[in-house]
């Protein structure tokens, strides 16, 4: 089961997974728009990795800010 998405660390929107039209993935987030891709063109695992790497940029960030 994929990880669910943390809020936004920009401003606490919903972030949503999208398909880029290469084919792709990347996250944004749906109230203040910021994007996030990884690189890892046709990799089978690639949303699982965004998923990740997303959470863990949204854990350093809230973490900065307190």
């Amino acid at each position: 089961m994929p990880a669910k998405l943390k809020p936004c660390p920009f401003c606490g929107g919903t972030a949503i997974v999208k398909k880029a039209s290469f084919g792709g993935r990347y996250i944004q987030c749906r109230d203040c728009k910021i994007l996030f891709a990884l690189s890892g063109y046709g990799n089978a695992d690639i949303d699982e990795r965004i998923r990740d790497a997303w959470n863990r940029r949204a854990n350093d960030a809230v973490e900065t800010q307190s």
